[in-house]
């Protein structure tokens, strides 16, 4: 009756490349990625995925996801109506916020171009609209070589990402 068009598929396979690249770059920094958006509740750490929606709902979105013990206590606090008063949410709160920011930060600093979602259902919801610079942070998935002179990861699916050798504090610009 009321479906939700979905984008072409151009769009889509951009998209789910759009959402792999920022998995990689992710995982690169250090954190857990996940990109199963049907199995949120196995997930820690960082969910990436592409929404294949058309328009402005679609697009790829980052989400920082805590740990199911905080998710507990928050559900606890609820029961309780005591939600807002509790120190579980306050915490909630504290991470969630700094999280949104640090991760907005850092996908810029990879060359993404991340910005806060502006979704009332989901507040900390970040949308990634494109990769910016792909030499920006010294990564390409092409292969050449980054920004310093290092050589780039391999963005080849599977790959195991390369520890870049470290940069001499003269040579660093």
């Amino acid at each position: 009756m009321f479906g939700i068009k979905k984008a072409s598929e151009v769009e889509i396979a951009e998209r789910d490349d759009l959402a792999d690249q920022v998995a990689r770059a992710l995982t690169m920094a250090g954190f857990g990625v996940h990109q199963d958006i049907n199995r949120p509740a196995v997930a820690r750490s960082v969910l990436v995925w592409a929404d294949p929606a058309a328009g402005s709902e679609g697009g790829v979105f980052v989400e920082w996801l805590i740990g199911p013990s905080l998710t507990q206590a928050l559900a606890e606090s609820a029961q309780k109506d005591e939600l807002r008063s509790s120190s579980a949410f306050q915490y909630f709160s504290f991470v969630t916020e700094r999280m949104h920011a640090t991760l907005i930060a850092i996908l810029g600093s990879a060359g993404f171009h991340a910005v806060d979602a502006d979704d009332d259902m989901s507040p900390f919801l970040i949308r990634v609209k494109k990769l910016i610079s792909e030499e920006r942070a010294g990564w390409s998935r092409s292969g050449r070589r980054g920004r310093i002179g290092q050589p780039t990861t391999s963005w080849e699916p599977g790959a195991t990402p390369r520890r870049p050798r470290p940069v001499p504090r003269a040579a660093a610009v």
